[in-house]
């Protein structure tokens, strides 16, 4: 396996197991988070080693948008995956009226294929050659 890890924070334990095989398909490891506190919490101790965080958009006991900005305070080159049901513009609009809007934020529609998840994880880990080699 690879040193290097991915956060995934998602509160729906089936979507947790479906994110949780991909990347153990691409060879990472990985921590998991069920809401945005503990998504931050894990990130501010393993910050060094994660090198990305998959996230639900809307989880309990924060919204999306207040994760990302806690994470971004954290560190702000931070690449984060936005997983989420709900419409993606209207997330990015959320977030350039918070002026959270990021170029290492990127989104994927729920439901999503098994292949889409896995292609969109190496094209972002790509832009510094950090994919592992599967």
């Amino acid at each position: 396996m690879n040193k290097d890890l991915i956060l995934i924070a998602e509160d729906n334990p089936i979507v947790l197991d479906v994110i949780c095989d991909q990347i153990k398909i691409l060879k990472y490891d990985y921590l998991n988070a069920i809401n945005g506190k503990d998504a931050i919490s894990i990130y501010s101790q393993k910050k060094d080693n994660i090198i990305l965080i998959i996230m639900d958009w809307f989880m309990p006991g924060m919204l999306g948008e207040d994760i990302i900005k806690e994470l971004l305070n954290i560190n702000k080159d931070v690449k984060i995956l936005i997983s989420t049901g709900h419409d993606i513009e209207d997330i990015k609009a959320a977030l350039k009226i918070k002026h959270l809007d990021n170029p290492n934020i990127y989104y994927i529609q729920k439901p999503f294929a098994f292949g889409n998840l896995r292609e969109i994880i190496r094209n972002i880990l790509q832009e510094k050659d950090l994919v592992a080699t599967p």
